[in-house]
């Protein structure tokens, strides 16, 4: 199989299958060398398919308050009229069941894959808010302790340039997103810059601390690390770690890579079994 990496919390990695995005999920701890099979959630992949096409997205994190592990997953069907509606399901390690999340109004659409930052007792995404015709870019966040969803809207970044994309992280304990043009192997665009929401929720607060020059230009973010950095690859398909404060650029090295993936790995004892 071909796994995509869904996040990392106190030891515990959540990871799916990616050629069947979603279906089964899988809870490991590589240090007690125990995992966990999550299968049968509520709403399958078989009696979604039968309904139109799905859309999946997959949140993993540690709400404290429970000592509790939970999985989120999003389930958005389009019909043939190209009418979406959405399904959401949580997952409890503690309870080792799946229950279903009622949600009068599910105004999010193209949601990232799998949650990009976990922090505050919520899980986020980045998304559009459908209002009428017109999608939103804005950030989906999760609040396992309340079990609802709000949205963040993201910083007035028009004056970095147009065609900007954006990959949200953690920085310094803050809400954090790196806005770039993506080069595909040219680097035409250099500039890039990083936004952090210093009062978490106010829009207000969003501002940009740094912009970094980057010959190469930037392909794909991978991940925030702990040590202030970005890791990506850049347009010559080398993995490249940028440290915002000392403005340096770093190569890993990684030769045939492949598909990575990068996470924030802390060591525990937390058990699995079934």
């Amino acid at each position: 199989m071909s796994f995509i990496i869904i996040g990392s919390c106190n030891g515990v990695l959540c990871f799916t299958d990616a050629n069947s995005f979603g279906s089964t999920v899988y809870l490991c701890n590589p240090s007690i060398r125990k995992y966990r099979t999550v299968i049968n959630p509520m709403f399958d992949g078989v009696e979604l398919s039968c309904q139109g096409d799905v859309d999946f997205a997959l949140g993993f994190g540690y709400y404290e308050h429970t000592n509790d592990y939970l999985i989120i997953r999003i389930a958005i069907l389009s019909d043939e009229e190209d009418e979406a509606t959405s399904k959401v399901e949580v997952y409890s390690m503690v309870a080792n069941s799946w229950k279903n999340l009622e949600v009068d109004r599910f105004p999010w659409e193209r949601i990232e894959l799998k949650s990009e930052a976990v922090m505050r007792d919520s899980v986020h995404w980045k998304a559009d808010y459908r209002d009428g015709d017109e999608g939103i870019p804005v950030i989906l966040a999760y609040r396992m302790g309340e079990e609802v969803f709000r949205q963040i809207g993201l910083p007035n970044y028009k004056a970095d340039g147009k065609g900007l994309v954006e990959h949200i992280g953690v920085y310094k304990g803050n809400l954090a997103m790196f806005v770039f043009h993506q080069s595909d192997h040219f680097s035409w665009h250099k500039n890039c810059h990083l936004w952090v929401m210093n009062e978490y929720g106010v829009v207000s607060s969003w501002t940009k601390l740094y912009t970094v020059v980057i010959d190469a230009g930037v392909v794909t973010p991978i991940m925030f690390t702990n040590n202030d950095e970005i890791i990506f690859e850049d347009g010559e398909c080398d993995l490249t770690v940028c440290h915002f404060e000392r403005n340096t650029i770093s190569y890993l090295g990684v030769e045939d890579q492949g598909y990575l993936n990068f996470v924030t790995y802390n060591g525990s004892l937390v058990m699995l079994e079934d």
